[in-house]
């Protein structure tokens, strides 16, 4: 008997079945540098980690991945930021097939977008977009690690390695130390940035860019997503700046990784509290929508506040003379609400799974696997097997979305019954 299965249930599935491959690759002999050994859990993990683009790891990867590992995990990191099913449509493009509609369902699901309508379209500008960025900054990294490299071709395997880890916000380093090394090196904290806010903003945005070129002429998706970013970014700056002794340069890069990338220039479990408070809020809210990180998205945390401005002062939730949809602003807390009991029972089960370990530092291990970023104090290397099989599910819900997630577990569509509006008193 053949089973039916929605849409969000194909592409959780989907990715399932792309980490599972992807572990078992690891798994292999082939995948261990000589004289290391990865465990099966920790291999699962990795897979996790990598699809999921978050960039945790209990292993150090130069020293435990062979050249062939470190070539899986680089194909797991772009198969999991671009989502496999806008591999597949690429590949019908490619080759000139004709393109199944429950493939151009999945890219809908996976870029996020509310039809169908011109998804080929932007499957294109999603590949093209990023071969070219990661191309470029490929390039760019390879010349500024030629000093730690043996050999051209070993800096432009760095290169390349680093440019999609980091366009794809997953942030995994081949270095053991992720970008510490260079944590006063202009050229790579500019670029690795620039590959970061780039992979982050969205593909809808990039499109929107390309097309409309100024900015009155863009939507009102791509003017919350750029306004509230830039935000975010130096406001982060500038308290991460003021709450500590990092420099500019490692502020201004603390503030991009937070936001869902997970390089660090400077040890995490030397910052001060004040400055991983801020850390964690910028992980929470994470990216933007349909791009290759993580978080509840910029969008979310906008619609929020212009949906607390509307309660508070009595007016419509307007942004950028719009009106905010009801539809929005109820999906905005569906997301907010769920995240937040995720992220409630994920900490709660690491708390009983690892009781010798601080509570703040599982809260920030919890915030970092579900926004997909990557960061850790130091947590990561000390999990159990139970604390470690938490973070990938953390991860998983993060990556793929908690409404996602909740709408793959129905067993059919919800019937559409009217009931009698009536007023509750809240607060």
């Amino acid at each position: 008997m053949r089973i039916a299965l929605s849409t969000t249930q194909k592409l959780v599935i989907g990715f399932l079945a792309v980490i599972l491959g992807g572990g078992a690759l690891l798994a292999l002999p082939i995948s261990h540098a000589p004289g290391a050994r990865l465990s099966a859990i920790d291999a699962w993990f990795l897979s996790v980690s990598a699809v999921c683009v978050t960039g945790l790891s209990p292993v150090v990867i130069a020293d435990t991945l062979s050249v062939f590992g470190k070539i899986v995990l680089a194909i797991l990191i772009q198969t999991g930021g671009l989502g496999y099913a806008t591999f597949a449509i690429f590949l019908y493009v490619l080759f000139g097939g004709d393109i199944p509609f429950r493939q151009r369902d999945l890219a809908q699901e996976s870029l996020n977008q509310a039809n169908s309508k011109g998804i080929i379209t932007l499957v294109k500008v999603v590949m093209l977009s990023s071969l070219i960025v990661e191309a470029i900054g490929t390039i760019i990294l390879a010349w500024a690690f030629r000093t730690q490299a043996g050999s051209p071709r070993e800096a432009l395997g760095l290169g390349l390695f680093h440019a999609i880890s980091a366009f794809n916000n997953a942030g995994f380093d081949l270095f053991g130390d992720s970008l510490m090394e260079w944590h006063d090196n202009l050229l790579v904290n500019m670029t690795v940035s620039l590959l970061i806010i780039t992979g982050g903003i969205g593909f809808v945005v990039i499109a929107d860019m390309l097309q409309a070129k100024r900015w009155k002429r863009f939507s009102l998706h791509s003017k919350i997503v750029i306004s509230t970013t830039g935000v975010l970014l130096v406001g982060g700056m500038l308290l991460i700046h003021a709450t500590s002794s990092l420099s500019w340069l490692e502020s201004w890069f603390l503030s991009v990784t937070s936001r869902t990338a997970g390089f660090n220039s400077v040890d995490t479990a030397t910052l001060n509290r004040n400055v991983l408070l801020v850390v964690l809020f910028l992980m929470w809210v994470g990216a933007s929508p349909g791009s290759t990180g993580g978080g509840i998205k910029t969008t979310t945390f906008f619609t929020l506040l212009c949906g607390i401005r509307g309660v508070v002062t009595h007016t419509e939730p307007v942004g950028f003379e719009r009106k905010i949809s009801d539809d929005s602003l109820a999906k905005a807390t569906a997301v907010a609400g769920l995240s937040a009991l995720a992220l409630a029972l994920g900490i709660f089960l690491l708390s009983l799974s690892q009781h010798a370990t601080n509570l703040f530092g599982l809260v920030f291990e919890a915030v970092s696997a579900f926004a997909t970023v990557g960061l850790s104090t130091g947590v990561t290397g000390t999990l159990a097997t139970g604390g470690k099989i938490i973070l990938m599910v953390l991860m998983f819900i993060g990556r793929l979305g908690p409404v996602t997630i909740a709408s793959s577990l129905q067993k059919q569509e919800a019937r559409h019954v009217h009931y009698v509006p009536e007023t509750i008193i809240i607060g």
